[in-house]
């Protein structure tokens, strides 16, 4: 017998590698085809959070549901931004923003800064 191999040909010879691109910018945006689809399927309010059972259960369903579930499921681990004391100190300054003020303090809930002055508050109680 004889082995019988083919023969991979492009017309271009970057065609093999444009079919693997591994980076695009806005992959995102190119995923996510019908916003909303997810919480039809899974009858869940639009302005509201998917359950962790019902996303789980949705993966195992298989189909294009389980695709919607598994990417839902990978939006939801990505982090939010951070931003250290310093940048946050910085931020006040450009904006004209005193520590503790309302404005301040939802920033800081924003990205998770715990500032220096409700700290100490707390430990003195």
């Amino acid at each position: 017998m004889k082995k019988t191999t083919k023969k991979v040909s492009a017309k271009n010879p970057g065609d093999m590698f444009n079919k693997f691109q591994f980076k695009k910018k806005n992959w995102i945006a190119g995923a996510i085809k019908k916003p909303g689809a997810l919480h039809k399927e899974l009858r869940v309010p639009a302005g509201k959070k998917i359950p962790a059972k019902k996303l789980a259960k949705a993966t195992k369903a298989g189909g294009i549901e389980a695709k919607r579930a598994n990417l839902a499921k990978t939006l939801k681990s990505f982090s939010k931004k951070k931003m250290t004391q310093k940048q946050d100190d910085a931020y006040d300054k450009k904006n004209n923003q005193k520590e503790g003020s309302k404005k301040d303090i939802a920033q800081d809930k924003k990205y998770g800064i715990k500032d220096k002055k409700s700290c100490r508050a707390k430990k003195s109680k």
